[in-house]
């Protein structure tokens, strides 16, 4: 049964999909169930999973809808746990994440107070597979009163752990692109500030699951998917040139991070190994070590 919705609490469905992860779905889960914020839905896509992905989504009853689908990856299973929705807002949550209890009314009240507003990404810290979290304190982030395609092509505002999207906005932008290998939640963004504006909350709202092995840690794909990410979207920029510089800008983002995940994973030999790896296979991110060093030096922040 859909849930009682007003017009200053519409409903709000938090999709979940899951590949394999069933020892994580039930913590997710569970955060989706204690938010604040009502009236609330949840939906889990079981992407094809040869674990108990789905018994655990089934478990809970008319509480989760549980959609199941031949595996087709990270973006086809987003999209169809949108389908499967019936809120005006959206929340992203990896099965391997979880929501903290005002996260999803911390996150909402954006849309309600701005219109204009088609998606908030925000805050968040990171923790192990043991849901530990870890001591890194992740870049705080404020957008600036320049547009939004600027400020999202210079940089992704990821990662996706909570981020909460206005229904109508994805419906005429477009879901997720099925065809990146990564880097979808920054496609994502890119569009919808084409058209509309976005914000970032301050307040952590989600607690972001690091693991080895994740699509976040391979490097070559990362790096080419945001390459593609930069050129896909050329199109919807005013002017090429400046377009050019924006993408960049976020080029070195996209690359810093990158490099930043080679040097703080594995053992310092496995580093360096890797770092001569990526370095010689795709010779780009020379300029943006030497250009990060340079940053390092003068005292910039070491990573973003």
């Amino acid at each position: 049964m859909k849930p009682t919705e007003t017009a200053d609490r519409p409903l709000v469905s938090v999709v979940i999909p899951c590949y394999n992860q069933a020892h994580f779905l039930r913590e997710a889960i569970e955060s989706a169930l204690a938010q604040t914020y009502t009236p609330l839905e949840i939906v889990v896509v079981d992407d094809g999973s040869t674990d108990d992905t789905f018994a655990v989504a089934q478990s809970y009853g008319d509480r989760v809808v549980a959609v199941r689908q031949p595996n087709a990856g990270l973006s086809a299973a987003r999209n169809a746990a949108i389908r499967a929705s019936n809120g005006a807002f959206v929340v992203l949550l990896d099965s391997d994440d979880k929501l903290l209890p005002s996260g999803v009314a911390s996150r909402v009240r954006f849309l309600l107070e701005d219109p204009e507003v088609a998606i908030v990404t925000g805050y968040y810290r990171e923790m192990d597979a043991e849901g530990t979290l870890l001591p890194r304190i992740p870049e705080l982030r404020k957008p600036t009163a320049q547009p939004a395609l600027y400020q999202t092509v210079r940089r992704n505002w990821g990662p996706p752990v909570g981020w909460t999207i206005r229904r109508s906005a994805l419906e005429r932008c477009g879901l997720f692109d099925p065809l990146l290998r990564s880097c979808e939640d920054w496609d994502l963004l890119i569009r919808l500030s084409s058209r509309y504006g976005f914000a970032y909350d301050p307040e952590v709202g989600a607690h972001y699951r690091q693991l080895p092995g994740q699509m976040s840690r391979n490097s070559l794909v990362m790096y080419d998917a945001g390459l593609t990410v930069l050129r896909k979207n050329a199109a919807y920029a005013k002017n090429k040139w400046t377009y050019g510089l924006w993408a960049r800008f976020g080029q070195f983002q996209h690359g810093r991070r990158i490099l930043y995940n080679v040097l703080t994973t594995g053992r310092p030999g496995d580093r360096l190994r890797e770092l001569v790896r990526v370095t010689l296979r795709r010779p780009g991110l020379l300029w943006i070590g030497a250009l990060s060093a340079f940053s390092f030096l003068t005292g910039k922040r070491p990573s973003a």
